[in-house]
């Protein structure tokens, strides 16, 4: 029997508070946040990829053959996906670089604050404009598909881990 260790699940946890942190930068009206966005992108890609580090250095005898297992259950995309992460990740520690950019959208005011996320901020003067927008950053993650919501992404990448670690949870 194998069996996922404490470890895994506290980085699987410390990846989901670094996802939870690009979620509350994404989306949002402060337009000089895309270095602070990064910060989160590259901690939630470094903590991601040591579940399996993890898994290896705790499982070390069945942990290659759970890996492929779980590789070959993923459809295409989604095994593209994971190596595209783990080179984003290479790239972020080695480099320094990361594969995302914000995309500034312009939405009427009105619509930004009617937004329930947004309800309770601070209403300006200049929001009785009728014409008034407000500039939201996006932020995308370059994929070979081209750019998707990083967010999206690396909540999807965060999914197939989960899985990966169930595996080790689960008799053989």
């Amino acid at each position: 029997m194998t069996m996922a260790t404490h470890t895994s699940r506290v980085k699987l946890r410390e990846a989901a508070y670094f996802l939870a942190g690009m979620h509350q930068r994404n989306g949002t009206e402060r337009l000089d946040i895309a270095e602070e966005f990064g910060y989160f992108l590259s901690a939630f890609l470094s903590a991601a990829r040591s579940v399996s580090f993890v898994l290896r250095k705790e499982n070390s005898h069945t942990y290659p053959a759970i890996r492929d297992r779980w590789l070959a259950s993923l459809d295409s995309l989604s095994s593209q996906l994971c190596r595209d992460m783990v080179g984003h990740r290479n790239t972020a520690l080695k480099q320094g670089e990361l594969p995302v950019h914000d995309e500034t959208s312009f939405l009427p005011w009105l619509a930004y604050i009617g937004n329930r996320d947004n309800r309770g901020r601070v209403i300006q003067p200049w929001m009785y404009d009728s014409g008034a927008q407000i500039g939201v950053a996006h932020f995308k993650l370059e994929t070979p598909a081209g750019p998707q919501d990083a967010v999206a992404v690396c909540r999807r990448y965060l999914e197939h881990l989960e899985g990966l670690v169930k595996l080790f949870e689960t008799p053989s």
